[in-house]
This record gives C-alpha cells, structure tokens and sequence, in this order.
C-alpha cells in the first residue's frame, strides 16, 4: 500500500510537471507568436507591398513599440515615405523637362513624345488631324528695341491668349523663340484655318504694355494619311511663310489631297492577315 501511494504522489507531481510544461510551452507560443512573429509578418507584407508598388500596410501598433520591433516599423514606415517623395520628385522634374520654362506650356520634348499617340489615334479611327504653325511677326524688333525682359512678357501673353482660345483637347507647344505650334485632333483643314483665324483675332486685340500690338503670321495644313512629321511640319512651315510673304498678320493654309511616294511610310496591318501563312506571305510580298 505504501508503495503504490508513492507511486501515485510520483505520478501526481509527473503530471503536474507536464501540466506546468504544457503551460509554459502554450504560453511561450503564444507570446512569441503575438510580440514576434505577427509583426514580424506584417513587417514583411509592408515590405512586399513597397516592393510591388501598393499602398504601405499601417504599422502604427507595431512603431509604438519601444524595441527592435518599433525600430524596424519605424524604419520600413520612413523608407516607403522617403520612396514615396523620390517617386513624386522623380514626376515633377519628368513634368518640368516637358514644359517651356518661360510660358509653361509643352516644349519641343513634349511635343516629340505626343506625337506617336496623336498620329497613331488618327490612323487607327482615320480621323482627321490638323497642325497650325504661328509665329510672332517682327518680333526681333520688340527685343531689340525694348530687350529681351520685355519680349519675354510678350511671349508669355501670347501663350495665355492662346491656350484660352483653343480647344481643351488641342495640344499647345513652343517650338522655340517666337514660335509656336498647336496639333488638333479631329479637326480637318478648314477648322483648323477657322481656328487659327480665332488666334489671329485674339492676339491682334492685345496691347501689350510699352510694345503696344504684336500680331502673329499662322501656317495651317492637315496631316494626310501616311505622312511623317517632318513632311507635315516642313508643308504647315510653307504655309507659315507664304502668310508672311502675303503681308503678314494673316492666316495661310495648305491643302493637299496626295502627297509623293517619297513622303509615304507603308506599314503592314496586322487586321489584314488571313491566318494562312502562305496566303499571307504572297501579300505581304504584293505590298511590299
């Protein structure tokens, strides 16, 4: 009898011992799984996200603690905001690099990087699209006479008219000194010269102070189908010219129904493909 009570009291404290060791494990889980291994996770789903662009996963709880798990929050929540304001720095200066510093409309870049979806839109819904091409007239006259701080307030005038005086969805460009070139989609040769009529219109009423009236000569000519820019630019600049010869302060259009094989650029059509690679190569092999 002595014995097996013995052996229960040995017993009873085993299983105590495990209880207790039960306990201690269940309670060490749960802590490490709690003030560990959860922010630890979500410190890694933030890092996933800065990694994969999306939004950064709030770390407030986890930044207010005062141990290694706070410096980490912490120091993830700084990087994304510190990616977040090289990314925005990085747009601004993409922006800036496109616009005239002078008038704040697009330069040369911008108007470079518009074109390919402008031409593109046009010859995928065969819509028209229309250059007007103006240039100030005599106005070497204005910087010579009252200097260049003066002139530069001209072409900033001269830009404020006419972005009011054209469409929301025409694109307004300097070209450099007194030039400048507007592109107007779904817009043929005769809107554009009514357009560019409107431009004259609004310019010639401004009275600029101490240069008084600066008007502007416009070339208008719409793109035909087919043609590259420098073609189009150079027939919209002969436009330009013939309204400077003319007199000036006027507007000059050119129309052309065709223009010379040396200015078509043919390109194969995927839509015209049958599927059959036989068929396909012989005419691929008529176009070409």
């Amino acid at each position: 009898a002595a014995l097996e009570q013995a052996a229960a009291a040995q017993l009873r404290r085993a299983l105590l011992a495990l209880s207790l060791l039960l306990a201690f494990a269940v309670v060490c889980v749960g802590y490490f799984r709690t003030r560990l291994f959860l922010p630890l996770g979500r410190i890694t789903q933030a890092l996933n996200g800065i990694v994969s662009g999306r939004p950064l996963l709030e770390l407030q709880a986890e930044a207010k603690r005062h141990d290694e798990i706070g410096l980490l929050s912490q120091g993830v929540t700084l990087l994304y905001a510190s990616l977040q304001e090289t990314q925005r720095l990085k747009e601004e200066n993409e922006q800036l690099a496109q616009r005239d510093r002078l008038t704040g409309i697009g330069n040369r870049q911008a108007l470079e990087q518009a074109l390919p979806t402008l031409i593109g839109h046009a010859e995928r819904y065969e819509e028209p699209l229309a250059m007007v091409l103006l240039d100030l007239d005599h106005f070497k006259r204005v910087n010579d006479t009252w200097g260049h701080p003066v002139g530069d307030e001209v072409l900033i005038k001269t830009a404020q008219v006419v972005r009011q005086a054209i469409r929301s969805d025409d694109r307004f460009f300097r070209m450099g000194g007194e030039e400048f070139v507007v592109l107007m989609p779904q817009t043929n040769a005769g809107g554009a010269e009514r357009a560019a009529e409107k431009m004259r219109l609004a310019l010639e009423a401004v009275d600029h102070p101490r240069v008084g009236r600066v008007t502007a000569s416009f070339g208008v000519s719409e793109r035909v189908w087919g043609e590259d820019f420098p073609s189009w630019y150079k027939r919209t600049d002969e436009a330009l010219y013939q309204a400077k010869e003319a007199g000036r302060n006027r507007v000059a259009c050119l129309v052309e129904e065709s223009i010379s094989v040396a200015r078509v650029q043919l390109l194969w059509r995927k839509e015209w493909e049958s599927g059959d690679p036989v068929i396909d190569a012989q005419h691929q092999a008529l176009f070409k």
